[in-house]
């Protein structure tokens, strides 16, 4: 059936969100203290002469080849150890919008709110649990809000007209379409669970979600069982799914699939649509949650056909080795006449990713520490959506990256803190290049601040985006993000930018009679690349208001590093000798001043009598034999498209006093 989402809906002043449970919302400075944080980093970002949003030349294909050429001779796989609290990169993000998404008020009042996003060249669609709504670029609403029992209610079968939610929301570049997703929840007149459920996925027939008409598919859970927690990547022969599947006794194993991407936008409506998908409880597969699908970023296919899903294993939950775990789907897209398929899958290895734990509270839901409310659910048995998959495929240059994240114990004091990995050569020899634990320093002892519920990507240039939502002992859910470029040490992100401080407690309503409602956040959230100009970053998530007014959404576009021309190094000022140089004595180069974009990653220095190397440190130590001759320093700077060398002036060596 064809659906054209309604005009802008007239929005009322929001009522007040009631509940039986009430908090203080008592911010004890923080909230004051985490507007100055913004203000002074808005400060900040206008004093370094940030360009407004849209005005960044792009890169060219040649640009982009020698940049990685150079980043994979200088960085390498030797480099990927982390540090041990992920901290230390130079790059911040930039926030170049930011304006508020959905509420509680705008959909059926579930928790959590389960925000998810994406962007095309004309709109931002945002859902969360159970509601849609389209923004333009510019963050102004254009349509919805909308429930999803209204977006889904034309479909052929009545199972997806619901309020059922876990959506999701992904734009296919590769097509111009948008894909809309949502599943099913079935009960019997005593509200029990009824297997199997369904997946409702609607696409779009153009690139502008608001005039688009839409198609709506049903696609029942072909093991029979319930199918919780879909998450979705689009790939150049497929919709990918990857979700938890619960059978009759509520034991759970991973469910991946594939739906044919042709059959999904095929004009003629009676089209039959091939679903293939694997049934992991005759596998050794069984004991994992969740596979993650790899969801394509840019334009340029995998070097292999199918799609590649990720996984975590922890030696605390299932057994087996800390590690991330990679198989590929490779549908075989039989003539039929549609339906589902069970089919095979190679097992791409399990990678040794370091040791780990995601055991936070025996991976109960109350855990997370935020001020005046109860713990919140930390969700840390499994990767959080997306896995963000991009080949860069330019002269001389042909790498696959895939990055994930999940949520740890940071220090083995039920501490949650964001992890993150970056994998290359997917489709051939999968390694993990780099990975890290993001865990900044408390500011104080008294002041408890942890990270989850992430979401990363990469753009084109190999910068990588980290959201999560912060709080502690005397911090609300907020709203923030790091980022690293490939000048930053490998394993590191650089400082936090928070996007929106949390303004009260989350705390669920209690009209669930269920204890564990009162603690749920997330389930996820999204951060993608604009496909624009590949290169800046969107991210939604929530933020906490306190128990009377209820969550909110955040959406922010961000930019790590710069999105403009990129250039090697060039000396603006020549290094020089410093100290006095005299038998005895100790010189130093300063290694001058440069400009450079990406920034210098590295400096090598060298002292040099005449044209022989007496020295590799930047300190060097004048010995008698030195004594009348001349040394100078000579710096060579790096960044990831080249290198340049410059020398000091010579001085020449005295005798000592």
């Amino acid at each position: 059936e064809a659906l054209t989402l309604p005009p802008l809906a007239g929005r009322e002043a929001s009522a007040p969100y009631s509940g039986a449970f009430r908090v203080r919302a008592e911010p004890e400075g923080e909230e004051e203290r985490e507007r100055e944080e913004e203000r002074e980093r808005a400060e900040e970002q206008a004093a370094d002469g940030e360009e407004p949003a849209g005005t960044e030349p792009q890169l060219d294909a040649e640009g982009k080849a020698a940049a990685i050429r150079s980043l994979d001779a200088t960085v390498g796989l030797r480099r990927s150890t982390p540090r041990a609290s992920g901290v230390g990169g130079a790059s911040r993000p930039s926030v170049l919008a930011s304006f508020d998404g959905l509420t509680v008020q705008d959909g059926t009042g579930f928790f959590p709110a389960d925000p998810t996003l994406d962007v095309g060249p004309q709109n931002v669609v945002e859902m969360v649990n159970s509601a849609l709504a389209v923004y333009d670029r510019a963050g102004r609403r254009t349509a919805g809000p909308i429930t999803l029992a209204q977006f889904f209610a034309t479909t052929p079968s009545t199972a997806c007209q619901s309020d059922a939610g876990d959506p999701i929301v992904l734009y296919d570049q590769l097509a111009d379409r948008w894909i809309v997703t949502q599943f099913t929840y079935p009960t019997n007149p005593q509200g029990e669970l009824t297997p199997p459920n369904h997946f409702c996925v609607a696409v779009s027939d153009r690139g502008d979600a608001v005039t688009a008409s839409w198609r709506l598919h049903v696609f029942e859970n072909p093991t029979g069982h319930f199918g919780d927690y879909p998450k979705w990547g689009v790939m150049p022969d497929g919709l990918y799914l990857g979700a938890i599947d619960f059978d009759g006794s509520f034991r759970a194993s991973p469910l991946v699939g594939a739906i044919n991407r042709d059959d999904l936008y095929a004009a003629d409506a009676s089209t039959p649509v091939r679903f293939e998908y694997v049934d992991f409880r005759t596998t050794a597969q069984e004991n994992r949650l969740l596979y993650l699908p790899a969801d394509l970023e840019g334009r340029t296919a995998p070097r292999a056909p199918g799609g590649v899903f990720a996984s975590i294993t922890d030696d605390e939950q299932g057994g087996g080795s800390d590690a991330v775990r990679l198989l590929r789907l490779t549908p075989s897209w039989s003539p039929g006449a549609g339906g589902a398929t069970a089919v095979g899958f190679t097992d791409l290895g399990s990678l040794p990713s370091g040791r780990f734990s995601g055991n936070l509270c025996s991976f109960a839901a109350n855990c997370v520490s935020q001020a005046s409310g109860p713990l919140l659910d930390p969700l840390s048995d499994r990767a959080m959506s997306r896995a963000s998959f991009r080949r860069i495929s330019l002269p001389g240059v042909d790498r696959e990256s895939l990055v994930l994240t999940h949520t740890v114990d940071a220090r083995g004091d039920e501490f949650a803190a964001v992890r993150w990995y970056e994998v290359r050569n997917v489709s051939t020899a999968p390694v993990i290049a780099q990975r890290g634990t993001y865990q900044p320093r408390d500011p104080r002892a008294n002041d408890r601040r942890e990270r989850w519920m992430g979401s990363v990507a990469i753009n084109d240039r190999g910068a990588i985006a980290l959201g999560f939502t912060r709080s502690g002992t005397r911090l609300f859910p907020s709203v923030a993000v790091a980022g690293r470029t490939t000048a930053d040490a490998a394993g590191v992100l650089g400082t936090e930018t928070v996007v929106k401080a949390g303004t009260g407690a989350s705390v669920t309503p209690g009209d669930r009679s269920a204890s564990d409602y009162v603690n749920r956040w997330g389930d996820y959230s999204q951060m993608v690349v604009d496909p624009v100009d590949d290169c800046t970053f969107w991210y939604a998530s929530m933020y906490g208001r306190g128990a009377t007014t209820g969550w909110a959404t955040r959406i922010a576009r961000l930019r790590v590093g710069r999105c403009g021309t990129v250039r090697a190094p060039v000396v603006a000022r020549r290094p020089r000798v410093s100290g006095v140089a005299r038998v005895g004595r100790s010189v130093r180069c300063l290694v001058g001043t440069w400009q450079a974009e990406p920034g210098v990653r590295t400096f090598r220095v060298t002292w040099l009598r005449g044209e022989t190397v007496i020295g590799r440190q930047r300190t060097l130590r004048l010995r008698r034999p030195l004594l009348g001759r001349t040394v100078r320093c000579r710096v060579v700077a790096t960044n990831l498209l080249g290198s340049a060398t410059a020398r000091s002036a010579s001085v020449r060596v005295r005798r000592g006093v």
